[in-house]
């Protein structure tokens, strides 16, 4: 089985983030993560406020700079490091969402993708073979998204400093039958490793993720798991 966080931030980016993004690809190899996922913080105040650069081409090379000093170090320590955003959207701003599988060159080319409703994400996403899982759905403040919106939900989140109501995200998810992921929303030291997906192939691209989270044919990780 190769363990992979999908749900991973870097200090670099997120203003939430603590663990820059060689350190943390180090702590992630040192404890047998096959790859992480890097999902940066991306929405208006992160973007225009918080990395406050001059144009969007330096905004948006602000914000993967997290993800590419990421890809870098993983290549050095034999880990796989995949693009993915935490996103918010107009019409439901108090939530956020993991999209999987938009490149890169994808997000430099479409600007304020936090502009457009979830709705229009999700024709988004289906044109461009990519997924949105809602983030820990059942924290205060937000709601759940309609299901035919989403791929799935975080049905486990691993941060151990907010009330995800895990085990309620999860029963919710197996009774309405939303598809879940599992990550360690990984942000400071110590958090790595509390959460993620346990695949029988390693995803080497952000198609191969897409590809393997449609098979549904993976085990949710949890920090009980891991004790």
């Amino acid at each position: 089985m190769y363990l992979f966080d999908v749900h991973v931030h870097t200090a670099e980016v997120s203003p939430c983030g603590k663990l820059p993004a060689a350190k943390t690809i180090d702590i992630y190899a040192d404890i047998g993560y096959a790859g992480v996922c890097i999902t940066d913080h991306y929405n208006e105040s992160v973007l225009y406020e918080d990395l406050n650069q001059p144009t969007w081409a330096k905004t948006i090379e602000a914000f993967q700079r997290g993800y590419y000093l990421a890809k870098e170090r993983g290549a050095q320590k034999g880990l796989t490091v995949l693009y993915g955003m935490e996103m918010q959207v107009r019409d439901y701003p108090r939530n956020e969402y993991l999209v999987y599988g938009l490149t890169p060159d994808f997000v430099v080319e479409n600007k304020d993708l936090w502009q457009y409703t979830l709705a229009e994400m999700r024709e988004i996403a289906n044109a461009n073979n990519a997924m949105i899982f809602q983030a820990h759905p059942f924290r205060n403040n937000m709601v759940l998204s309609p299901a035919h919106l989403l791929d799935g939900i975080e049905a486990y989140n691993g941060n151990p400093r907010h009330n995800s109501r895990n085990d309620y995200a999860i029963m919710t998810a197996k009774t309405l039958g939303y598809g879940m992921v599992s990550g360690s929303d990984s942000h400071d030291p110590g958090d790595a490793g509390h959460g993620g997906l346990a695949f029988f192939e390693c995803p080497k691209t952000e198609a191969d993720l897409v590809r393997l989270l449609r098979s549904k044919h993976y085990a949710l990780i949890t920090s009980i798991d891991k004790i």
